[in-house]
């Protein structure tokens, strides 16, 4: 009974700080350098500009692409990435859309690109809607998980009010593997898909029904080698 309650404390205490983090829209640090914090992930370009939040191997493959060109389309969680990522496309694409989850998060970006003048940006504020489900453990009906509405969520289908194609779409945020399948509508041909953490089960991600939605597809996948199991990947849709 004790090993239950400790269980139950941990998952109630995981959930609350899941509501907190994804829901309630408290005030981050965007764009904060975590290198000086002691994240050995945080990399920077020559000109000292953080780069997306990807693995390293990634990183080097991004490198060898020119994306001032691209209309970029980025179903994004900010406080997952620390706005990294979108910053960066935004300085370094033609376009950039982006889905945030708080408007805390969706005012920071806005306000960095008001400060660095980036105009070619748009950002949307889509809460991923969810529903509270109990389920059982020892015969009892007390453990709350989150049940994602899917294709019927607005955070996922705002891709198709916007009627276009995009050179890459980005699929970092919520409700991964059935955004994979809207990114499909709105790819350009010979557009990349980019998925990070990857099937990542160390933070409960199981990408499969990704990869077997885009199977056909050329597919790369760059594990970072100091991660148990952090990858990031892409499609080239032909």
């Amino acid at each position: 009974m004790r090993q239950y309650n400790i269980l139950q404390n941990i998952t109630k205490a995981f959930f609350i700080f899941f509501i907190i983090l994804n829901i309630k829209n408290i005030s981050p640090k965007p764009f904060i350098s975590l290198t000086k914090l002691g994240c050995p992930w945080i990399k920077k370009d020559l000109k000292n500009n953080n780069l997306p939040y990807f693995t390293h191997p990634f990183l080097e493959k991004l490198k060898s692409w020119n994306t001032s060109s691209w209309n970029v389309f980025h179903w994004t969680d900010s406080a997952g990435n620390l706005g990294y990522t979108s910053a960066w496309f935004a300085k370094n694409s033609k376009t950039f859309t982006c889905i945030e989850l708080s408007k805390a998060w969706q005012k920071a970006f806005l306000d960095f690109c008001k400060i660095e003048n980036i105009k070619n940006c748009k950002s949307f504020l889509k809460k991923p809607e969810i529903k509270i489900i109990y389920t059982k453990l020892f015969g009892k009906k007390n453990l709350p998980t989150v049940s994602n509405l899917g294709e019927n969520s607005s955070y996922v289908k705002v891709i198709d009010t916007l009627n276009q194609k995009y050179d890459c779409i980005i699929i970092d945020g919520q409700h991964r593997n059935v955004c994979a399948k809207f990114a499909l509508k709105h790819i350009k041909p010979n557009g990349i898909i980019i998925l990070n953490n990857s099937n990542q089960a160390s933070i409960g991600i199981n990408s499969q029904k990704t990869y077997d939605l885009l199977s056909k597809y050329e597919h790369h996948s760059y594990k970072q080698p100091d991660h148990i199991d952090w990858c990031t990947d892409y499609w080239i849709i032909k």
